[in-house]
């Protein structure tokens, strides 16, 4: 839903104020919800940080007019700590630090502009919805995301 809404206002013509609005609802979304999630498992001091990186990550994306992702999105911040709670795996606490730590880092991150890969990646997850190994799938693909700059990857 995150990428629709983006698509539907680029149609539209955006604005100043659609721009604030995506950022906050993507504050909410994928900065204060998984912050939640963390503080309800009892990791406040990873919970904090979380949700701290997440707004400084957006606020910056606001400002900066560059044609790569300056720092880990939000939005692949917050599938990680999701899939992480799903798996239940162990130090989950030490997860989102390390993704903290990514979302204000200057590390580049491509934007996926080819519609193929697009296409590959949305058929992926939507087969694996019907897997027992869904959260799995969706965690490899976006560890590879999160490593992509160690290799300089453009897609």
């Amino acid at each position: 839903m995150d990428g629709l809404d983006g698509f539907f206002a680029r149609k539209r013509g955006c604005s100043d104020l659609g721009r604030e609005l995506d950022s906050l609802a993507d504050m909410v979304s994928f900065g204060v919800l998984p912050s939640l999630i963390l503080l309800k498992l009892g990791y406040l001091y990873s919970a904090i940080p979380f949700l701290l990186a997440s707004m400084y990550r957006l606020a910056r994306f606001n400002v900066l007019k560059s044609e790569d992702f300056v720092g880990l999105p939000t939005t692949v911040s917050a599938l990680i700590v999701s899939c992480t709670v799903a798996l239940n795996f162990p130090r989950i606490d030490v997860f989102a630090l390390i993704l903290s730590l990514l979302m204000v880092s200057g590390l580049r991150y491509f934007r996926v502009k080819n519609r193929t890969l697009t296409v590959i990646f949305g058929l992926t997850l939507i087969l694996a919805v019907f897997s027992k190994v869904f959260y799995i799938v969706v965690l490899l693909m976006l560890t590879a995301y999160v490593i992509s700059p160690a290799f300089n990857v453009r897609l």
